[in-house]
């Protein structure tokens, strides 16, 4: 199998459950490994549930037009190059994937008000939230687990 895989996550528990799978064994068809993927996705996720220190930023129709494809077909487009503040290192500690499950917990309990996307500008507390989903099925399906741990 040399396609990424198609996830979809109904939750944060879905995702940890998922990581604790492709822990036990993987092989990559894209770039990054496990501790990479997850590095990426802690730190996007952490980011956004901190206060931002720029001005808010308002998304032009455009952006606003690809948000609501992504919310509803629940897939990020192809060929989307992440900035180099969440681009991880050529090696990563293991120790990424356990900071990436204790940032999912933290997720999944968040109360407060979210960080303005940097492509999207403001979200609601949901769609931020399900942004997050499809982002960790997008990098996840990257990498295909194991036949024993299937």
């Amino acid at each position: 199998m040399s396609v990424r895989r198609k996830l979809k996550f109904a939750d944060t528990d879905a995702v940890a459950a998922e990581v604790r799978r492709l822990r036990s064994g993987y092989r990559k068809i894209g770039e990054w490994s496990l501790p990479q993927a997850c590095w990426h996705l802690e730190t996007a996720i952490r980011l956004s549930m901190q206060p931002h220190p720029q001005k808010d930023f308002k998304a032009g129709l455009g952006r606003k037009v690809l948000l609501l494809a992504i919310l509803i077909i629940g897939r990020i487009p192809a060929g989307a190059h992440a900035a180099d503040i969440v681009t991880p290192a050529k090696e990563v500690p293991e120790s990424a994937i356990d900071d990436f499950v204790g940032v999912l917990e933290k997720l999944k309990d968040f109360t407060g008000e979210f960080a303005p996307n940097p492509m999207f500008g403001r979200l609601t507390h949901g769609q931020y939230v399900r942004l997050h989903l499809i982002h960790c099925a997008h990098h996840l399906g990257f990498l295909v687990p194991d036949r024993q741990s299937t």
